[in-house]
């Protein structure tokens, strides 16, 4: 996969990862060790796949839930070409609640046929174009097409960068965060990749 722009958020990275001493803690409160320790041992500068609260992830054929509500072994659907798409489960889910602010990008787009929506999420939330491109959130245009779960395409409209303090998730099925990802989630029909972070 290519990755198209750089952007760094350090806070948003600690935040979602580490809370005091308890990283990686999951959406039912518990953490996960494995990662815990791979978080504890690393330096990131890059987060990606990290969106607001109320953002619908596919968990099924024509099947939405708000992120937020997932947790740990529910069913979401995942591919590896942005195309095929298969059911599999949430490895890793960590959110930080309403209340504290962070940097998202406010992204306007307009799905064929469609009325213009909105979706916010961090600034290196890498969606996939439909030229087959990464590009990250801070970075897209309105110029740009993003590629759909359906094989359609979704224009990009208005895109501002505003203080959000509504809550953020971030959603992983890969089980190991020592390689790359290579998954992409369905967010409201829009491709974009799984929770992932960039080693320093």
């Amino acid at each position: 996969m290519k990755r198209m722009g750089s952007f760094l958020v350090l806070g948003l990275c600690a935040a979602v990862l580490c809370s005091g001493a308890s990283c990686s803690s999951n959406a039912s409160g518990d953490t996960n060790s494995e990662d815990a320790t791979y978080a504890e041992q690393h330096a990131y500068h890059v987060c990606e796949g990290v969106f607001a609260y109320s953002t619908p992830v596919a968990v099924g054929s024509d099947q939405f839930a708000n992120n937020q509500s997932l947790i740990l072994g529910d069913a979401v659907m995942e591919s590896s070409n942005g195309s095929t798409w298969q059911a599999t489960s949430v490895h890793f889910i960590s959110a930080v609640e309403p209340g504290t602010s962070h940097e998202m990008i406010y992204l306007t787009y307009t799905k064929a046929g469609g009325q213009p929506e909105e979706m916010i999420v961090a600034p290196n939330t890498c969606f996939l174009l439909t030229d087959g491109s990464l590009k990250y959130a801070s970075h897209l245009t309105i110029a740009d097409q993003i590629r759909m779960a359906n094989g359609g395409a979704a224009s990009v409209g208005a895109i501002s960068a505003k203080l959000c303090s509504d809550g953020v998730v971030a959603i992983r099925v890969t089980p190991s965060f020592d390689t790359a990802s290579d998954k992409y989630l369905n967010y409201n029909g829009l491709v974009s990749t799984e929770y992932f972070f960039d080693q320093w």
